[in-house]
């Protein structure tokens, strides 16, 4: 369905105007006519675009703004009005242009950024509002850019952990595809075309010296033949990734996929699915200090790191919490069962926020330490690969040379 904006003349001759959904401009002027109106403009409402979502780099900028403005008592929609005029980024610019504009109109700023959802993180407005209610706004901004800037360290680790044995194995890819195809085929092809003849001193005849072409040449042709088609799958899966971050990254992709494929890869998973264990446990850490009970803190968490499995596990802490049904915790299956242990203990010594912050801290640092693992995992393989395809172009190249000298009688000189 869309929406139709019209002016019209009534029966009586009053004008009428206003706006109509329909499936078509046809279905809008059928409808128009059946409420016996003279249409004389009838065109469809241009919805405005999407706003995008901010990146890490802008939303920290703002962060730590917000947080300036607020420490020093400055009105919100001043500071933010002199902040625009001074900003590069197009995306945060018009952000805080329209947080503005909301502001003026009356607005409260947990408000106006819980509308801007295509900027902003869903859950922001809810830090922000609980921070105001608890008059703690600039501790919870403080405690939300150090959490962006410990995922943002995990995210990039990660990356250049795996950046550097990609790129060896596309190197490795594309010398298989560069044999294959252009060096070794050609060189084994003149080996067969070459009528080498000796002259055999028992028959007194000349005889052809055949050539070997060895089962490593074999071998090598047929890598180098498949090397581009998993060059090819490789890009695929590149791009297939890089969607995917992206999406999940905006908050509008289902992210089933990093729960069935991600973190159940053999290197990687284990960093990957610490990491979200441990920005959970930091937003919830960062809820319950902004005044949520623990029910609604785990939620926020939930819908701020949006993994299915981690969703249904808070939501087996939170029947535990809310109905007590102990047996819930029997479905927990990403987070480990030292969070609902850490739940019951920290419920009765009162210190929630410093517990969360602990055990985020300790999956952070767990998720650091497999991530420096991933080259020293992976590099000893590509290196033992790229040592046996050496050794196999050498043996392939030179056994045919060695057993042509053979047959010729050359070698007794050498």
């Amino acid at each position: 369905m869309a929406e139709y904006r019209y002016r019209a003349e009534r029966f009586d001759g009053v004008a009428a105007s206003g706006a109509i959904n329909a499936s078509s401009l046809d279905d809008a002027q059928r409808q128009l006519a059946g409420l016996n109106l003279r249409v004389y403009e009838l065109a469809p409402v241009e919805s405005p675009p999407s706003p995008s979502r901010l990146g890490a780099g802008d939303l920290q900028t703002f962060n730590e703004f917000l947080m300036q403005i607020s420490s020093a008592g400055v009105p919100v929609e001043r500071g933010l009005s002199l902040l625009s005029s001074e900003l590069q980024s197009p995306p945060l610019k018009a952000a805080i242009e329209r947080l503005v504009r909301d502001l003026e109109a009356g607005e409260p700023i947990e408000r106006a950024i819980s509308a801007s959802r295509g900027s902003f993180p869903p859950l922001y407005g809810q830090l922000i509002d609980a921070g105001i209610k608890t008059s703690n706004l600039s501790a919870i901004l403080q405690q939300f850019g150090r959490h962006m800037d410990d995922m943002s360290e995990l995210r990039d680790s990660l990356w250049r952990a795996c950046a550097y044995p990609a790129a060896v194995f596309v190197g490795l890819l594309l010398l298989l595809s560069f044999l294959g195809y252009w060096l070794l085929p050609g060189y084994f092809a003149s080996l067969q075309i070459m009528k080498f003849k000796v002259f055999d001193m028992k028959t007194f005849q000349y005889i052809s010296v055949p050539t070997h072409i060895p089962w490593s040449a074999t071998l090598i042709l047929y890598l180098g033949r498949l090397a581009p088609v998993l060059l090819g799958l490789y890009a695929l899966l590149g791009i297939a990734v890089s969607l995917g971050v992206r999406s999940a990254r905006s908050g509008r992709g289902d992210r089933r996929w990093i729960d069935r494929i991600v973190l159940l890869l053999p290197i990687v998973g284990g960093a990957v699915r610490d990491s979200y264990v441990a920005s959970w446990l930091d937003v919830l850490a960062i809820g319950v200090s902004a005044g949520l009970d623990l029910p609604r803190a785990i939620r926020l968490a939930d819908n701020a790191v949006a993994l299915p499995s981690l969703t249904e596990d808070g939501e087996a802490i939170c029947g535990q919490i809310e109905h007590g049904r102990e047996a819930a915790l029997a479905q927990i299956t990403r987070l480990p069962m030292t969070v609902p242990l850490a739940v019951d203990v920290a419920q009765v010594s009162a210190h929630l926020p410093r517990s969360f912050a602990s055990l985020a801290q300790q999956y952070r640092e767990q998720a650091r330490r497999q991530i420096r693992q991933i080259p020293g995992r992976v590099m000893p393989a590509l290196l033992l690969a790229i040592g046996l395809l050496a050794g196999g172009i050498m043996y392939s190249v030179w056994l045919p040379m060695a057993e042509l000298l053979q047959a010729l009688g050359l070698n007794e000189r050498f």
